[in-house]
C-alpha cells in the first residue's frame, strides 16, 4: 500500500461504440479503493460499458503552447494533405470513357468485338 491517498483520474464509457470521457478525479490509497470510489461516485446511475481509473501522475497531456510539434502537418509528407490524392470522380470518369469506347466497337450489332 502507498503511504497515503493519491489522485486518480476517472474515465467512463456510457455505451458500446462511444469513447471514454473524463468524468472526474478521486483520491485513494490504491487502485482497488480508487475503482470502488469511482464506481460509487460516477457509475451509480445507469450501467456504463466500462470505467477506467488512471493514476493522475501517469496521465500526460500536450499543452496548448506545445501542440504545433504534435499536430502540425508535416511539410515533408505531402500524402497527409488532401490535395495529394486524385479525386475519385476523375478516376471514375476515365473508366466510363473506356466503357463507352468498348460499347461503340460493339455497335455494329454482331455482338463480337474486334479483339478476337
Amino acid at each position: 500500500m502507498s503511504a497515503g491517498p493519491v489522485s486518480w483520474e476517472v474515465f467512463l464509457c456510457p455505451r458500446r461504440g462511444l469513447s471514454h470521457s473524463h468524468v472526474g478525479s478521486v483520491r485513494a490509497a490504491d487502485v482497488r479503493l480508487a475503482q470502488a470510489a469511482a464506481r460509487d461516485l460516477f457509475a451509480r446511475r445507469g450501467r456504463p460499458q466500462s470505467l477506467w481509473v488512471v493514476r493522475s501522475q501517469d496521465v500526460h497531456a500536450v499543452l496548448p503552447d506545445e501542440k504545433d510539434p504534435y499536430f502540425a502537418a508535416a511539410d515533408g509528407k505531402p500524402f497527409r494533405r488532401p490535395g495529394h490524392f486524385t479525386a475519385l470522380g476523375a478516376v471514375g470518369a476515365g473508366l466510363s470513357a473506356d466503357a463507352d469506347a468498348d460499347a461503340d466497337e460493339d455497335a455494329d450489332g454482331s455482338g463480337v468485338s474486334d479483339d478476337h
